[in-house]
């Protein structure tokens, strides 16, 4: 570089500029001009002569103590990554307000009026806690609170809540997981179910629970996930085709598609085996859940699905159309209990599981038959069993889940996704 230009830059624009030190990398792409060999002074002096310039980056670890020239990357967006081997220098970085917490407790903070209403008395039956927040919700509160992501309850001081977040390999990060943030970057990724299954291992399958589950409990701790979580998947992995591929092109079809990804779903089940799975499910499950350093409460909310018989996403073949809020599942009731229903039951009568999601139907044949014969507790649903919606059928819901099994003894909700 020129001298001249560079004192320029030096005592020119650079001055009106100031620069924050963090370890990572700007993202690839969105080059504010080519990168090259600069000291750090140098790099700040041109990144403030260019408008478009948002930061730089260069491979060392702590940059900031760098005084040779480094290959520098000079940036017009601020994508930052955790890779700590890079430093990178952010022009005029202002700090983001820390976004507000997802779950919020008014039951543990004597600043909130509802902390002195009684369903926030835990010396309560629960039963009785449950009455006294719903006599105080209005009807639009009552209706927002039937989807999967509930709407603001004002009368019990309750934020937005999303019962809809992930766990089954690991805690899934954005919109149905975590938040991570700097204090929280990372969380552990495990084998897809198909593969610890393969362990027959239940030592295994109860650490795996309750590594997941603790770091569940960690995240929602410091405000940053919600407690209720979409997980173990235990259908049974007897259909190969079940993946989600709207394509209209034959079998065998590539992983992907332009603009769609295949994705299979039998990797998120411990097996085809009714047995194997139950085990798997009651063991997750327990892990999960119960935490021997608090034997009282819920480490997290596990949810056993789909209830039942569900493999179907969404494929195309023969110029006709399948997804899993059309199927109807036509088996027999000997198939049904013995095989579909099986790992079900181990899950609530041994894994004593808080939350089951019954599995999907059309929403128009749910809210239907919701309204006419039956009350279904949350959302909407996927498959049908010989003609009856899942999320519809009191025989399924109440005579089996509630009364055969005791699931209603525990139950805060019956589950469903949307």
């Amino acid at each position: 570089m020129a001298p001249l230009l560079l004192a320029a830059m030096l005592f020119g624009s650079a001055r009106a500029h100031n620069y924050t030190y963090f370890r990572g990398a700007l993202a690839a792409g969105n080059d504010a001009q080519p990168h090259g060999m600069h000291t750090i002074a140098e790099a700040e002096a041109i990144c403030s002569g260019l408008a478009s310039c948002r930061g730089f980056s260069f491979h060392a670890e702590n940059g900031h103590n760098a005084t040779g020239a480094q290959d520098v990357y000079f940036k017009s967006h601020i994508n930052l990554n955790m890779d700590v081997t890079w430093s990178t220098f952010l022009r005029d970085y202002v700090p983001v307000p820390p976004p507000p917490p997802k779950l919020i407790n008014p039951c543990i903070n004597a600043s909130f009026a509802a902390s002195k209403q009684r369903w926030c008395d835990h010396t309560l039956p629960l039963s009785e806690r449950v009455d006294d927040m719903v006599s105080r919700m209005s009807l639009k509160e009552k209706i927002g609170a039937l989807r999967d992501e509930s709407a603001p309850i004002p009368s019990l001081e309750l934020p937005y809540y999303d019962w809809w977040s992930e766990a089954t390999h690991g805690v899934a990060s954005g919109g149905h997981g975590a938040r991570n943030t700097d204090a929280e970057p990372y969380q552990t990724n495990v084998p897809f179910p198909i593969t610890t299954g393969m362990a027959f291992n239940r030592t295994l399958w109860l650490k795996t629970g309750a590594q997941i589950g603790k770091e569940t409990r960690a995240f929602s701790n410091v405000g940053n996930a919600f407690s209720t979580f979409w997980a173990p998947v235990i259908n049974l992995a007897r259909e190969p085709r079940w993946y989600d591929c709207p394509s209209s092109q034959p079998l065998p079809r590539p992983c992907t598609q332009t603009g769609t990804a295949c994705r299979g779903r039998n990797i998120e089940c411990p097996g085809e085996d009714p047995y194997l799975s139950g085990q798997y499910a009651a063991s997750f499950v327990q892990g999960f859940e119960r935490n021997p350093d608090d034997p009282t409460h819920i480490q997290a909310s596990a949810c056993c699905k789909h209830f039942a018989a569900n493999s179907m996403e969404h494929t195309t073949e023969g110029g006709q159309t399948h997804t899993r809020h059309n199927m109807d599942a036509n088996i027999t009731q000997q198939d049904l209990i013995d095989s579909y229903l099986a790992p079900f039951q181990v899950c609530v009568e041994q894994g004593k599981v808080s939350g089951l999601m019954c599995s999907c139907e059309s929403a128009r044949r749910v809210w239907t038959l919701r309204l006419a014969n039956w009350r279904v507790d949350s959302g909407l649903a996927d498959n049908a069993i010989n003609g009856k919606p899942t999320c519809a059928d009191p025989w399924l819901l109440q005579d089996v889940a509630r009364d055969a099994w005791g699931f209603v003894s525990r139950t805060v909700l019956l589950l469903s996704c949307s």
